[in-house]
């Protein structure tokens, strides 16, 4: 059964990938909690705040989120990758807006980022999106800080509520 979001990324990459399929290395998909790369967070300098999602009717996204450097690749979305046998990380830099942070939930593998579509995608722990939204594109470049607080629809069968989404600043 194919996901929404695997018939966008099939849909977005079939053309750059016909012809030979790679899979990703353990670098590349790093497991969640405990995971040897939870210190790989952006630098204490940051002024980037985390971001509290209540409300949603999918549970598993309820929670803290907290910022994480484009470099590393949700392992959510390294799930989709190599079940599709895609290169995570390519695929990753395709679909996600470049040098921008994205955001992990503190106890799962949920996240939340930008895609280059012009939305803002919650997706659960196994890398399915269940809420989207539309983010202000200024020059066609997301704000880190201005994560949508309202906009989110359900994608599929998501259930409502819809989430509600808080920044919090650090």
């Amino acid at each position: 059964r194919l996901t929404l979001l695997m018939i966008r990324l099939l849909i977005l990459l079939a053309p750059s990938f016909q012809g030979g399929y790679s899979t990703i290395n353990p670098v590349q998909a790093p497991l969640c909690t405990p995971n040897p790369f939870v210190d790989m967070v952006l630098p204490a300098s940051s002024t980037l705040g985390s971001v509290r999602i209540s409300n949603a009717g999918v549970a598993s996204v309820r929670g803290l989120y907290r910022p994480r450097p484009f470099t590393v690749v949700p392992t959510g979305f390294a799930k989709v990758c190599n079940a599709m046998n895609w290169p995570a990380t390519e695929t990753w830099h395709k679909l996600a807006v470049a040098d921008m942070p994205w955001w992990e939930h503190e106890h799962n593998c949920s996240y939340l980022y930008f895609h280059v579509d012009g939305t803002c995608w919650l997706d659960e722990p196994s890398g399915n999106g269940v809420y989207i939204a539309p983010y202000d594109t200024l020059d066609s470049v997301p704000s880190c800080t201005l994560v949508p607080t309202q906009g989110w629809t359900p994608l599929g069968q998501a259930p409502l509520p819809l989430p509600t989404i808080e920044l919090v600043q650090q």
